[in-house]
Order: structure tokens, then sequence, then C-alpha cells
């Protein structure tokens, strides 16, 4: 109604599958309630001058239910790659950009691209959130009590050198893409193969003739 009031406007839901998911499974009676008033809503949109746009997100397209991907309500698809190698770097120095650094920029967003091959966005905004408290980490440990030093000067020299940078090193950036969980599972998320192929299935049978064409723009 908002929306309406508005126009033209631009209504974006993101993972809309919260909301459209399958129905009939008996899973949760209020989400299917909430599918069929946006559907609803969907089908209620004329075509006049005062047009509103409806735009959707999801990395679960095989979850949702047919009614809602069908002509006339989300009737195109496009599908986001992930990124590639030099949109990867990009996305890396910009992040990188946010925190210490103890190493150059354009190094440190590069090795980050090498080692995130199929990684998306978020990804990478993890890792160098976590590297980033790696930093932190080995800075305070090495900044705790330690015992006085010796008083001669060739003792004092060695413990000024060995203090450890401040700021994320190409260390910090390779032990957490080690521990990266990625977001996007490439089984059942937009990167599996069933999608590329422009197909979005109804069930979990890979063989239902009934599956709809799927297109991918």
């Amino acid at each position: 109604a908002e929306a309406r009031r508005s126009a033209p406007a631009v209504v974006f839901i993101d993972e809309i599958d919260a909301v459209g998911g399958k129905r009939g499974r008996g899973l949760n009676d209020e989400r299917d309630q909430t599918l069929n008033q946006l559907l609803t809503e969907l089908d209620g949109f004329d075509t006049s001058d005062k047009r509103v746009v409806v735009l959707a997100a999801t990395n679960r397209a095989d979850f949702l239910d047919s009614a809602l991907t069908r002509s006339g309500r989300f009737s195109r698809k496009v599908y986001v790659e992930l990124p590639s190698r030099s949109d990867r770097e990009q996305i890396a120095a910009l992040h990188l950009k946010r925190v210490p650094l103890a190493d150059d920029v354009g190094a440190l967003s590069y090795l980050l691209a090498d080692l995130t091959s199929g990684c998306s966005g978020a990804d990478l905004a993890a890792v160098v959130s976590d590297a980033a408290l790696l930093s932190a980490r080995r800075v305070r440990s090495s900044s705790s009590p330690s015992p006085p030093p010796s008083s001669s000067s060739e003792d004092e020299s060695p413990s000024k050198s060995s203090a450890p940078p401040r700021g994320v090193t190409f260390s910090d950036v390779r032990e957490a893409c080690l521990r990266l969980r990625r977001g996007v599972d490439g089984r059942g998320g937009a990167d599996a193969p069933w999608f590329r192929r422009g197909w979005l299935p109804q069930d979990n049978s890979p063989n239902n003739s009934n599956m709809p064409n799927f297109t991918t723009l």
C-alpha cells in the first residue's frame, strides 16, 4: 500500500526465501499466509505510468514456491555470478582500507583475491574482519608483562627489533582464509549446477518432468 501511494517506486525484498518458500509442507502456517498475501499484492499492481517495480534476492532459488516465480510475478530471473578474481581484489581493497595494515593494501588485496576463489563479497568482508582480529590479538599478547630487559646494550636492540608489526599482515590474511566458512553453499544455492542449466526444480528429484524453465540473464 505504501509503495502504491509513493509510485513510481521500487520495492526490494532481500532473502525472499524466508517468506516465499514452498507451501504445503506443514512447516509454518504463518509463513504460508504471508506468502499468500504477497502473491495477492503482486497481482494487484497495474501497468499504468505510476508503476511499482518489485525486486527480490535469494541464494535459495530452489526453495521458492512455484507460484512466486511464474510469469506475471517474478517472471524475470537474473543470476548474479560470484565475484571474479579481479572483482575480489577490488572488494578486498575496499575492506582492507578500513582496518590498520602492516603491509601494502595492494599486496594484501592481491593475496586475498588469490586465496578466496569461489567466495562472495560477504566472505571477503569476513576474512578481513577476522584478519584484523588476529592482528589485534597478536599485538595485545606482545604487550603483556614480560621480565625486565637486561642492562646490557647488546640485549636491548634484539628486543626492539622482535616487536610484532601493528596492523594486518600477510600471515593474518592467510590464517583468516584458512578459518573461513563460506556463506554460499554451492550444492544448494544459486551456484548449484541445476541453477546454471536454467532449471528451477519442484522437488529434490533431478528427473522431475514438471520443472519450469528458469531463465537466467
